[in-house]
């Protein structure tokens, strides 16, 4: 099996980060460890598309690539910034690749050693490879009233949303490519995500709206799973146990950290 991989790499931090120090390094540590469990896919074609990095930080991705000499890269400088703009250039790099499976990746999760073999097992566990996965499972999936509704109706391993990284099957993602691009006009992630999954979007999202009384934005999400309720789901899967770490504080598993080199 085949992957094209593009990495969304911006130099600033915009969350707040587990692991204190400059985002390069962090960085380094994200790619090193994503491009060491790769052996479970017979070729990987890498893009990095790169937001406003200067010569220094792209100096230091470089001195990661030059590590893993039978990789090949490929620099892409983004026309326009902003986690918008750099989401939907990915969009348009990954449309025009030609492997099996195909994988958004933002700058800010570490990878488990063979995390591919456990991407692989995943697959086989579900017995589908045409649907999308992540390999992140949030601890907002037990929690958070937005992921349990309905829960007991689905499997254990899919879930209604996830983050903006994630590996999809390129033979359906063209069929949910213009879903993904209304997060450039305002949508949000979480409800991207129940266009595609979820065929209690609309009931979730309103269940959202009363308890956080955000009217204006109800209503333009509204307008989303609206437009887009003929759009046939299916599923997203995530593992019972990560083999991606976000490197965010809010919902990480502290006994992880011992794992980040």
């Amino acid at each position: 099996m085949t992957l094209a991989v593009c990495i969304r790499v911006y130099p600033g931090i915009s969350k707040e980060p587990i692991i204190k120090g400059p985002k390069l390094s962090t960085f380094q540590k994200c790619l090193n460890s994503f491009l060491q469990g790769l052996d479970s896919f017979s070729f990987v074609d890498i893009s990095i598309l790169t937001d406003n990095c200067d010569e220094l930080f792209l100096k230091g991705i470089k001195d990661v690539c030059i590590e893993n000499p039978n990789r090949v890269f490929c620099f892409v400088d983004s026309s326009k910034t902003g986690n918008q703009n750099t989401f939907l250039q990915q969009i348009e790099i990954l449309s025009k690749k030609k492997a099996d499976f195909l994988m958004f990746l933002e700058d800010d999760y570490y990878f488990l050693p063979n995390w591919s073999l456990s991407f692989f097992e995943l697959v086989n566990k579900v017995g589908n490879d045409k649907c999308f996965f992540s390999g992140y499972r949030s601890s907002d999936y037990e929690h958070d009233f937005f992921h349990i509704y309905k829960k007991v109706k689905r499997s254990n391993l899919s879930e209604v949303s996830t983050t903006l990284s994630f590996i999809v099957s390129s033979s359906i993602f063209f069929n949910y490519k213009k879903v993904f691009m209304t997060f450039s006009k305002g949508n949000f992630d979480s409800v991207l995500w129940l266009n595609i999954t979820d065929k209690f979007a609309l009931r979730r999202l309103f269940i959202v709206f009363i308890f956080n009384h955000d009217l204006i934005s109800f209503k333009k999400l509204v307008k989303y799973i609206l437009f887009f309720k003929h759009v046939k789901k299916i599923p997203l899967y995530v593992p019972l146990y990560s083999f991606m770490i976000h490197l965010e504080k809010r919902g990480f598993p502290i006994f992880l950290l011992d794992k980040i080199q």
